[in-house]
Parts: structure tokens; sequence; C-alpha cells
């Protein structure tokens, strides 16, 4: 009989976002997002993204369990057919609660059964809409939870 059992990443700030830039739909949000200690296997069951700008601005965040050349933050996300490759899940935010003075959405992830070799995994968002986060402190954060298996 397998064994499952839940894992849940730390809430982790996007890096690599330049504040007052002005994201246009497609564009990369931050940089690479790391998330180590994960499972070796597993199933991306669902994700949260903290708006604490509070923009309601739909974001993608595309997962890969290998690095990959990312896209530059503000640039046209673009990333190379072989790294592609390695890309395990996508999990889209587009409905947001609102609370107030920041927004809180969650997505799920789309039940493809990943192997991270190395035990992390690596991320990059895209922004759908026009997005400006106004300070370093209302950077958005996101926190994984995967059933290992």
């Amino acid at each position: 009989m397998a064994q499952f059992r839940a894992h849940v990443t730390d809430l982790t700030t996007i890096p690599g976002i330049e504040p007052l830039a002005a994201h246009a739909a497609g564009d990369a949000l931050g940089t690479t997002i790391t998330f180590t200690g994960v499972p070796i296997f597993g199933i991306i069951q669902s994700a949260m993204l903290l708006d604490k700008d509070d923009d309601n601005i739909a974001i993608d965040l595309i997962i890969h369990n290998a690095s990959f050349t990312e896209t530059a933050d503000d640039s046209a996300y673009a990333v190379s057919d072989s790294d592609n490759e390695s890309i395990i899940d996508v999990v889209e935010f587009g409905v947001f609660v609102d609370l107030v003075t920041s927004r809180v959405a969650f997505g799920r992830g789309r039940g493809h059964l990943y192997s991270a070799p190395a035990g992390t995994l690596y991320c990059q968002a895209i922004t759908r809409g026009a997005s400006n986060i106004s300070a370093t402190a209302t950077m958005p954060m996101v926190q994984l939870s995967i059933i290992a298996v």
C-alpha cells in the first residue's frame, strides 16, 4: 500500500522584482524561486499566492524540476525549448480574495506526478496583466502544498 504524506514549503518572497517596474502582460515577474527540501517524488496539490501589493493581477507559476535559464524581471517570458523539458506543473492564480490591504489566491496543481532528483523545485512567475509592485515590503509571496509519494 502506497504511503502519502503532506509537504508544505515555506512562504517565499518572489525574488528579483524591481519596485515600480511596469510589468506588462506576459512579462516575467521576478527571477527564479527555489524551493529546497521538497519530496523527490510528489504531486503539486495546490499553491498559495499572497499579493501584498493588492494588485489583483492574474499570475502563472511555472514549476521546473531542474534549474533553467530564467527570464529577466520585467521582460517578455521566454524559456528555451530545452529548459521547457523540465516543466513539471503550471499553477494559475486568477481569483483573489480581497483582504483590504492585500489579496490571497489559491491555485491547483494539475495532478502530474513529478520527480525532483535533487529535492529542489525551481519556479518563475509570469504576470497575465499590467502589474506594478510599489515597494520592497509588498513583494508577492508563494507557497506550495505537495503530496509526497
